[in-house]
């Protein structure tokens, strides 16, 4: 069902039990901006109609795919909906659609189909549960399809398709056996050659070392002898009805090899696999190993082996020959290497050319042909480390791979920008969000902002852009100072790395003031009592910045809160003075918890005096863990995890505007919120808290798949059971609103629509409507 509809289901259901709670629809706040996707990529599968070229790869929103035109040019990207984690991926045209095939969550095996346009016609689709297959499983004869896999490691199956991508026969047996026992391919490769399918896979044997006439491989003086690993290659011929066509053929033993391919052209297949020829122990030399299969009368030649540096290998035909090709990874660049050959006998093995190098470095290349020229779609990191990251690129060759046809390689894998670390906060009719948008590159972004109207409708339907170099580490705050908005951010300093804080005035207007630099730090926390900011920041020491409400420095020099680092502060005002709390303490490195984290706090004056001695505010014998704090515009609740394995919960202690603890001691547990905080974690980005006359809400994460919003009293018990929301929020943030309740800025990743798979900012208000006057009687 679509989340949006599922969410205001389950809106109207809990309003139906809670009718004094009023909740509005999430409001979008900005659309998000075409950036490369979000997290490491993952390589998958080229496939063609004999004119364009579709690619399907993983990444860690789903299932991804790109349509590129015959011209090398990408007309449409989208990631599938509900794809989940997309593991062995095949992908072939069937004649009148494109279809692919997955591992999905809880190893299901599911397909999907797609138009030439590019557009999701029918899945995904579960075709088998328990059930495992790989990358090459799945082969078209250009009137349908033949999908293998097995069941919890059982016998080879087989599905076969129609045309349109409709399944026609299931659990077909394929018997994909050889000699040797020691079997290899779980699931084998499929094939077509227009009419019937091939089915190929390995199986191996370990054999003793024997020394070799040049004495290059000696054996072992001591037993046990050592012992090689060896491939032996099948292939089964399968009809178009699902029926086995005669005995499978053994094409020949080869040294242990990786990854392979196999293709059909010429009236015949071509297997193409990287072997690892041992040299002596412990020493290999890859190798290129070629054979060709004439299917339909057992013919099989085994062509001469290549020494190469790369793989894994594999092959296509191009219309006039076949075409092997691999990728030769270096540590900090890439070359792509190919080989033509027909299939003739060789007198000597032909020479590997280059078709492309660049930096930096790749692997893991696919290739697929329309007959006139082939695209190729490979893994490449995106930087010149390995393993910090990683996206899909393309280019377009000419037929043989010789070399690009359309210029330098272009990125496949974009996707959204990520709309991260929102803040909000109100005039007491417009509110501002502001909010991270990562759009190149995961340690910095843009900072944005957008007003929305008390109706909650967003005034500013284009984002405005507050900062750039926007730091990660540091969620921006926001806060409203009786004239104007005033946010503080962290800044990613390219040179060295360092983080310094900024902060500047954002009018109603929109206007934005004059940037002013707070120094290094991190751990930044803000609040307003409606004419006086205070801003906390971690540097040597927990430091605070005063400002008054047009956004002037107060103080010539910072307060000082506490002597030396503090961990995870968070200010809140109770509309005259301040209260900072932080985690007070160590367990790094601690498993299970050795009780060394413990929350404490101080007040700080709306003229700068900060208290002596910090209160001790949960202080048990299990890590407290500071989440969050607010006031009611008198006292203070402060919501902390109590973090005991397995049955953590986030607790609260009120503190009283004269800085005392309101009937409970530090080591007290205090009064529970959550009982099951398992949704909860150290990095406060799902759980938020705010408060107004008559209580607080607060809101987080129940499940991985669920959010709520929970009405507790001054001291911090719930006063009704959770409101739930489909979709998890990530980095909810509150603040309170004219009357009984609250706005609300949140985001999450949507998986429909236009931008299915973003990551986007979301608003909505909730809060109870007045209690109306009774009438006089008459």
């Amino acid at each position: 069902m679509n989340p949006l509809r599922t969410a205001f289901v389950v809106i109207l259901t809990a309003l139906s039990a809670h009718a004094a709670v009023r909740v509005t629809p999430e409001v979008a706040v900005a659309n998000p901006v075409p950036a490369p996707q979000e997290g490491e990529q993952y390589p998958g599968m080229m496939a063609t109609d004999g004119d364009q070229f579709f690619n399907f790869w993983s990444g860690s929103t789903g299932l991804n795919v790109a349509h590129v035109g015959a011209d090398g040019q990408v007309v449409s990207r989208f990631t599938v909906p509900e794809s989940g984690a997309a593991l062995n991926i095949s992908a072939v045209w069937t004649g009148s659609v494109y279809l692919a095939s997955w591992n999905a969550s809880f190893q299901d095996l599911v397909v999907a189909t797609f138009s030439r346009e590019g557009n999701l016609r029918s899945g995904p689709t579960a075709v088998a549960h328990y059930a495992t297959t790989r990358t090459g499983a799945l082969a078209s004869n250009g009137r349908g399809a033949l999908l293998l896999y097995t069941i919890q490691g059982s016998d080879v199956r087989g599905t076969l398709f129609n045309a349109d991508g409709s399944p026609i026969q299931t659990a077909i047996p394929i018997p994909a056996y050889g000699i040797a026992t020691n079997l290899v391919d779980i699931v084998p490769f499929a094939a077509s050659d227009g009419d019937e399918y091939a089915v190929v896979w390995r199986t191996g044997e370990q054999i003793p070392i024997v020394a070799t006439a040049t004495g290059s491989v000696t054996t072992q003086s001591i037993p046990p002898p050592l012992r090689e690993l060896m491939h032996d290659f099948y292939l089964l011929r399968v009809g178009d009805d699902g029926a086995v066509i005669g005995a499978p053929i053994k094409l020949g033993r080869v040294e242990q090899t990786g990854n392979y391919g196999v293709a059909f052209g010429g009236g015949v297949y071509a297997l193409v696999a990287n072997e690892s020829h041992l040299i002596k122990p412990g020493q290999t030399q890859p190798r290129l190993v070629r054979f060709i299969v004439g299917a339909r009368n057992n013919a099989v030649t085994r062509l001469p082996t290549i020494d190469i540096d790369g793989g894994p290998s594999s092959v296509y035909w191009s219309g006039n020959s076949f075409i092997a090709y691999w990728m030769q990874y270096l540590t900090s660049a890439f070359v792509l290497k190919t080989l033509p050959f027909r299939g003739d006998a060789e007198a000597t093995a032909p020479e590997p050319r280059t078709s492309l190098d660049g930096t930096p470095a790749a692997l893991t290349v696919a290739f697929a042909s329309n007959g006139r020229n082939a695209f190729g779609a490979w893994i490449q990191n995106t930087t010149p480390t390995n393993g910090l990251g990683s996206a899909i690129y393309g280019a377009l060759f000419d037929v043989n791979a010789t070399a690009a046809a359309s210029g330098a390689p272009r990125l496949l894998s974009v996707g959204w920008s990520r709309q991260v670390l929102p803040a909000v906060a109100t005039s007491g009719t417009d509110s501002l969000v502001i909010w991270m948008d990562e759009s190149t590159g995961y340690e910095s972004g843009r900072l944005l902002g957008a007003r929305v109207a008390a109706s909650g409708a967003v005034i500013d339907t284009t984002p405005f852009e507050i900062a750039t170099s926007v730091s990660q580490y540091n969620t921006p705050r926001v806060v409203f100072a009786g004239n104007a908005y005033f946010a503080v951010w962290g800044e990613l300093n390219a040179k060295d790395s360092s983080r310094s804080i900024v902060a500047r005035t954002i009018g109603r207007d929109a206007s934005l003031g004059a940037r002013i630099f707070l120094g290094d730090g991190n751990g930044l926390t803000a609040a307003s009592n409606g004419t006086t900011i205070l801003v906390v920041v971690n540097n040597s020491h927990l430091s605070g910045y005063r400002f008054d409400a047009l956004g002037h420095p107060i103080d010539t020099t910072p307060l000082v809160i506490a002597d030396s680092y503090r961990l995870g502060p968070v200010v809140a005002s109770n509309g005259t003075d301040f209260f900072v709390a932080w985690n007070e303490g160590s367990d790094y490195w601690q498993w299970p918890s050795a009780n060394r984290i413990d929350v404490l706090g101080k007040r700080v004056s709306a003229s700068g005096s900060v208290e002596a001695a910090a209160l001790p505010i949960a202080t048990g014998p299990s890590d407290q863990i500071l989440a969050a704090v607010a006031s009611d515009g008198r006292d203070y609740l402060i919501a902390y995890l109590i973090e005991d394995y397995p049955h953590s919960v986030v607790a609260a202690k009120r503190v009283l505007q004269v800085g005392q603890l309101d009937g409970a001691a530090g080591t007290d547990d205090g009064a529970v919120i959550l009982r099951d905080a398992s949704a909860y974690d150290r990095d406060r980005t799902s759980f938020a808290l705010t408060g107004e006359a008559s209580g607080y809400w607060c809101a987080f994460n129940q499940t991985l798949e669920s959010s709520a919003i929970l009405r507790l009293d001054p001291r911090g018990n719930p006063v009704s059971a959770p409101i739930s929301f489909g979709g998890s929020w990530s980095w909810p943030a509150l603040v309170p609103t004219i009357g009984q309740g609250m706005r609300i800025a949140y985001t999450r990743t949507v998986s429909d629509g236009a931008y299915a798979g973003a990551r986007r900012v979301f608003v909505r208000s909730a809060g109870e409507p007045p209690t109306p006057r009774s009438r006089a009687a008459r």
